[in-house]
């Protein structure tokens, strides 16, 4: 996906994912190669999608679990093998199915760069490589799922006229016989995309579409994993806290707080940062909150996470407590920085 069919810079694979997720630089990810299966191979092969698949499975029950860069990498390799095979492999519904397994290891790849380790250069191209394997399978929900995620991107980028109708496109997608959950999950991320952007009240309005999307009779897809009624508080909550509702900001959050596993440490980091906004001007409990979610990242890395640490840390201005946290993020950093060299 990176060096393409011709090896001509000399880079081999290990040393191109080394430089994706080097510390200290922006990636430079040359365009990944065309899906089309008639821009290489003149033969067909039929390839098994539910080994491929599987693989793609395991990783994902990996996310919650394993470190953020090594996953990453192997998923990335996973995605790349997934281009390859997708380009020789015969028409029909095999081909279908691989093309299905590659937007999920796609999704995961990006979601894994952008939300962990904050290279969203590399998170927009294997978005890019996901919403063409949706279209070669012709599946809805995963384009749905896709196309929600990119939003996240000019969301944090404080891009939201770019964020908007990538969620609108999203949404199309779901009136094709898609999960109401998706829709639900859709609704969310347009939920914290008008948060960032100001509008509170817009932001509000699509939780309750949120909400009123939820089907408890519906089966979700298997792949997604990552929204359920915790989730759904969180950004409640979020929500919330751009309308400056502290007290009901608390109240989702701690419902959210209270679903999470113990294996769910990255958003754990995220809730109570959250949390610690939602205690205003009590720098005591704001300390408390912003502390326990260090230690989430202690235990587990997860990049949006410390960005919603360092976004929140200002309330304790230069108090002790501030002064205190900002060197126990200065340390969980620098610990960082030392791992990625």
């Amino acid at each position: 996906m990176l060096t393409g069919d011709d090896n001509s810079n000399g880079w081999d694979r290990a040393s191109v994912l080394r430089a994706l997720v080097g510390a200290s630089m922006l990636p430079l990810v040359a365009p990944l190669l065309s899906l089309d299966p008639d821009a290489v191979h003149a033969d067909r092969r039929t390839v098994d999608p539910d080994s491929y698949q599987q693989i793609v499975r395991c990783q994902r029950e990996l996310y919650r679990t394993s470190p953020a860069r090594p996953l990453y990498e192997a998923a990335y390799a996973h995605t790349q093998l997934g281009v390859g095979l997708l380009r020789a492999a015969a028409t029909g519904t095999s081909r279908a199915s691989l093309a299905s397994a590659l937007a999920e290891s796609a999704l995961l790849t990006a979601r894994l760069a952008f939300f962990d380790l904050s290279q969203p250069a590399v998170a927009e191209r294997c978005y890019d490589v996901a919403l063409a394997a949706t279209r070669e399978a012709g599946d809805y929900a995963l384009a749905a799922a896709v196309l929600g995620h990119m939003a996240f991107i000019p969301a944090f980028g404080h891009q939201p006229a770019n964020a908007r109708p990538l969620i609108d496109a999203a949404l199309q997608h779901t009136w094709h016989g898609v999960s109401p959950m998706v829709r639900s999950w859709l609704h969310c991320v347009a939920s914290e995309v008008e948060a960032r952007a100001g509008a509170a009240a817009v932001s509000r309005r699509h939780i309750d579409l949120a909400a009123s999307a939820v089907d408890s009779d519906s089966t979700p897809p298997e792949w997604l994993d990552f929204y359920d009624d915790g989730r759904l508080h969180s950004f409640a909550g979020y929500a919330a806290l751009a309308s400056g509702d502290h007290g009901e900001a608390a109240v989702q959050l701690n419902q959210a707080l209270a679903t999470l596993p113990g294996t769910s440490a990255k958003q754990r980091s995220v809730v109570l940062a959250d949390l610690a906004t939602a205690q205003g001007s009590d720098g005591d409990r704001v300390a408390d909150y912003l502390n326990q979610a260090v230690d989430a990242l202690h235990t587990d890395w997860y990049g949006t996470g410390l960005d919603r640490v360092r976004a929140v840390r200002p309330m304790l201005g230069d108090s002790r407590h501030g002064a205190s946290l900002g060197e126990r993020v200065a340390a969980l950093t620098a610990g960082r920085a030392a791992l990625s060299g």
